[in-house]
């Protein structure tokens, strides 16, 4: 029965053998006893992401909550312009490439509330939410937030137009 306690001890070796080749390879000691070797450790960097590939930031530090820093935000209310221009600048793909495009993020708000009528008490008109870290990122998303609600509505067919006091004008 000696010969199960040997095959033991050498199954241990080689498992600490093994833990201590792959804990050299990212830069931690092993001591005798398995337990890591004093100092710091420090893990190797991961390699830079390929172009074109969004990396999120960083996860808050334990205990504070809210965003890293400061957010600037703008609201761009989008209830009195035409459906389909309200669908094209809510759609996934619109803010997604918004998104991408200048790093803001884009939150749709409120509550659509048809011509003429007032919002619900403690409710707002719909509207978009825009907030970013720099102000010229804030500016570019609110510019193409503008330009793709503009360029909709400007082919909406006509009865998807406000009568009278619309924000634009379709000459």
């Amino acid at each position: 029965t000696a010969a199960v306690p040997d095959d033991l001890a050498l199954a241990q070796q080689r498992a600490h053998a093994a833990a201590a080749q792959i804990a050299s390879r990212i830069g931690i000691g092993i001591g005798a006893a398995g337990s890591s070797s004093a100092g710091p450790t420090t893990l190797p960097r991961a390699p830079p992401p390929p172009v074109g590939v969004v990396v999120p930031a960083p996860p808050n530090p334990a205990g504070s909550s809210g965003p890293r820093g400061k957010w600037l935000s703008t609201e761009v209310e989008i209830n009195d312009y035409p459906k389909t221009a309200r669908w094209k600048v809510t759609h996934k793909e619109a803010l997604v490439s918004i998104t991408e495009w200048t790093r803001a993020a884009i939150t749709t708000k409120g509550t659509y509330t048809p011509p003429g009528r007032n919002p619900p008490p403690g409710e707002r008109k719909l509207y978009l939410l825009i907030e970013a870290e720099t102000p010229a990122q804030l500016k570019e998303a609110k510019q193409e937030v503008k330009r793709i609600l503009e360029e909709t509505s400007a082919y909406a067919a006509p009865d998807e137009r406000p009568a009278g006091g619309g924000r634009y004008n379709v000459v």
